[in-house]
């Protein structure tokens, strides 16, 4: 079977991953996606493998093309891009690419990165859904909505995770299965023992700290009734209650990124507690790992009810994950609901780390269970085999 993952932006280099994986089954599988890529906030395929460090370096299963919501525009590259599609038995797509897939006449298997499902298929573009647009932008995202609307009923599966089982039921898609995530153990593992002592104990003396806590999503709370809303006001909140109810001496580090960003920051100093939050640029994947294996504590989030890829990241590196898991769910994930730490509310987690941040053999116990989980159900292989099986499915339809 000849098949290829097209994700525009490449999101979170899951696609790269998963071809790369697959490839290693014996899977003839290659990956389109934008030439802009990372400006348009994707990743580019080094950012998981450092060998390959400008288009150049990039196998012969990389192809890059412009594919921006602009190609619409353009009847001669959006023709281009279609006979491409042609080229293989089935398409694996994200984002809008499902639209091209579904003009080429080709089977296709949705694969849900989230905000696609939740906001692209709902308002026509993913972001602020607040954001201002003007006459144009607002044409063209009614264009990518609908379209992406009809494409998607035609998909052979849509994989997605439980909490957008009602969105996807309301846009009347069919053959709903559960995104299988796909962990890269090559990049997030548990460190050596003595190693992750001594890095923890380094990183603890320059931050000044005696407990460390990792907060990677991205920031996106003020709007309750979105899919993607987070919650992260509810760490900052219990954190800051934490601290003056133990007087820990604490650190919590969070990315600059989500579109509440300067909200955070604003919450985090009226709650006075400025000194103990850090703030660091994204970070690419190798040193999301470091971090992940630092930390005392890696939180997630509060609201969705299912899977991060923070989450995923962080339980294959060993360390417990604060995340809420909707127990609704547990029949839909593929191995049950994980060994995280659940947490909803502020609560929920200000207990939580009180509870965590004194029994370092509970978090060692938890980022154990975690790290197995992980293995047993979202290791490279496993994935593999479970995809392997779902092309299989599609292509006999």
């Amino acid at each position: 079977m000849k098949i290829l993952f097209f994700d525009p932006y490449n999101i979170q280099n899951i696609p790269y991953c998963l071809v790369s994986f697959l490839r290693k089954k014996g899977i003839d599988a290659e990956l389109l996606f934008d030439v802009n890529a990372e400006i348009k906030g994707g990743d580019l395929p080094n950012a998981n493998d450092p060998l390959l460090r400008s288009k150049a370096d990039y196998s012969f299963w990389i192809h890059q093309k412009v594919i921006s919501s602009s190609i619409l525009k353009n009847p001669f590259s959006l023709i281009e891009i279609i006979n491409f599609l042609k080229g293989y038995e089935l398409i694996v797509c994200s984002g809008f690419a499902p639209i091209f897939a579904y003009w080429a006449k080709k089977p296709f298997i949705f694969l849900s990165y989230g905000s696609d499902l939740d906001q692209l298929a709902t308002q026509g573009w993913s972001g602020d859904p607040k954001r201002y647009l003007n006459y144009k932008r607002r044409l063209l995202s009614f264009f990518i909505k609908h379209s992406l609307r009809a494409a998607l009923k035609k998909a052979s599966f849509v994989l997605i995770l439980p909490h957008q089982i009602e969105t996807a039921k309301r846009l009347g898609l069919k053959r709903l299965r559960c995104y299988q995530h796909i962990m890269d153990t090559t990049i997030f593992k548990p460190m050596e023992g003595l190693e992750r002592k001594r890095e923890k104990e380094r990183i603890k003396k320059d931050l000044d700290c005696s407990l460390l806590i990792f907060h990677p999503t991205r920031q996106c709370w003020k709007d309750k009734d979105i899919k993607d809303c987070k919650d992260n006001d509810k760490l900052f909140k219990a954190f800051a209650r934490f601290l003056v109810s133990t007087k820990t001496n604490a650190k919590l580090i969070a990315i600059e990124k989500g579109w509440d960003l300067e909200e955070s920051k604003r919450l985090v100093e009226g709650l006075g507690i400025g000194e103990n939050v850090i703030w660091m640029a994204p970070m690419e994947r190798f040193k999301l790992g470091f971090y992940y294996n630092v930390a005392d504590i890696v939180a997630d989030q509060f609201n969705v009810g299912a899977f991060g890829i923070a989450t995923v990241e962080s339980m294959a590196c060993g360390t417990p994950v604060f995340a809420y898991f909707n127990p609704e769910y547990k029949d839909f994930f593929y191995g049950g609901l994980p060994p995280v730490v659940n947490t909803k509310t502020e609560d929920d987690i200000f207990l939580k780390l009180c509870e965590l941040a004194t029994d370092e053999k509970l978090r060692v116990r938890i980022g154990k269970d975690s790290y197995d989980w992980i293995i047993k159900y979202t290791d490279w292989e496993v994935a593999c085999n479970r995809y392997i099986e779902l092309f299989k499915e599609a292509l006999s339809k």
